[in-house]
């Protein structure tokens, strides 16, 4: 069976090979399209968050934010040296949150297990992206982007609770001298590999999306938006704008992109794990879950409530976070000295 696997998937490159051939002119416009988007938006956007998000967890200290390490760590199980991979994840976008974890595993700081459900929740598209691109870009409206990268949050942080249980934490407590020094000029030159293999799966997923669009003709435009978001989130994002469907519906497909993110952004992280000896299986999992709970969770917010009421929904809600985030740091402050260190 594996032989036949094998020889099938030659038999495919194959085929894929004489297609590009024969429809050169259309696939070396959309590889020209998606070059000049990486020039133009990817790297410019992307390489500097790089950069500094590899100094940044590499600067993090048990001193750093102490009320969000402590809030992170009782609810969700993330230690003091991941918070700073979680926080990458949630505001650079892709794949930030990889690279920060795995930087941080390849350091000692983190143990396997733990990198492992890090990389599957941390990994998030950044609000640059949701809130500019998606929301005020394709969709024309700066409230849609928010509400998506809201869902998007919400769905990280359910998914980081319940990893919690399903990670083990092997290794010794967390110490300043433990570090390991990362100078800017390594940062730099490690970030530039990084956005070249970035930009290198935007290229390839874009030209397969131009390979197989042909054969999905026959199929429903609701399948074809399927199979888009299960490879690329961009393009995919861009033709679930274009369906005849109900606004909350579009956004559900949307939802459930960002929160797949599809096998372009799986290969840039299993790129940048390749040399760890780290588990994707986690991450596959985990990411597919997070897509169909984005996509319930905003389905089920934009049909249950109207605008005036899910803001006003939103703000009590931001309301009552931080009252109990302030509650919680009241009430365990006396003992957080007993606590060992972590």
């Amino acid at each position: 069976m594996s032989k036949l696997k094998k020889n099938l998937f030659v038999y495919f490159i194959l085929v894929s090979m004489i297609i590009i051939a024969v429809r050169s002119e259309k696939i070396l416009s959309c590889a020209r399209e998606s070059l000049s988007l990486c020039f133009s938006t990817v790297i410019p956007s992307l390489f500097p968050f790089m950069v500094l998000s590899s100094l940044f967890v590499n600067s993090y200290t048990n001193d750093s934010f102490k009320f969000a390490s402590a809030v992170t760590k009782r609810l969700l199980g993330i230690q003091k040296a991941a918070n700073a991979a979680f926080m990458c994840g949630l505001i650079c976008g892709y794949p930030i949150g990889a690279k920060c974890t795995c930087e941080l595993y390849k350091a000692k700081k983190i143990s396997a297990s733990e990198a492992e459900s890090l990389i599957a929740y941390s990994n998030n598209s950044g609000p640059l992206f949701v809130i500019g691109a998606v929301g005020a870009g394709i969709f024309g409206s700066v409230k849609t982007g928010i509400l998506l990268y809201g869902v998007q949050i919400f769905s990280a942080l359910c998914a980081a609770k319940i990893l919690k249980s399903h990670t083990t934490y092997s290794l010794s407590p967390y110490h300043e001298s433990s570090k390991t020094k990362i100078s800017f000029t390594q940062s730099v030159c490690t970030s530039v590999i990084n956005i070249i293999n970035v930009c290198g799966f935007i290229v390839f997923f874009s030209v397969i999306n131009e390979l197989i669009r042909p054969c999905l003709t026959l199929l429903p435009p609701s399948m074809q938006a399927i199979i888009f978001c299960i490879l690329e989130i961009t393009n995919s994002i861009v033709n679930i704008s274009s369906l005849e469907y109900s606004y909350a519906v579009k956004l559900a497909f949307v939802s459930f992109a960002l929160g797949w993110s599809g096998l372009s952004v799986h290969m840039q992280v299993k790129s940048l794990i390749e040399d760890t000896g780290l588990s994707m299986k986690k991450y596959y999992i985990t990411r597919f879950m997070m897509g169909v709970a984005s996509s319930v969770v905003t389905y089920t917010v934009l049909t249950r409530f109207d605008t005036i009421s899910l803001f006003v929904c939103t703000n009590k809600l931001a309301i009552g976070l931080i009252t109990f985030v302030l509650f919680f740091l009241h009430t365990t402050k006396k003992r957080e000295k007993k606590l060992p260190l972590f």
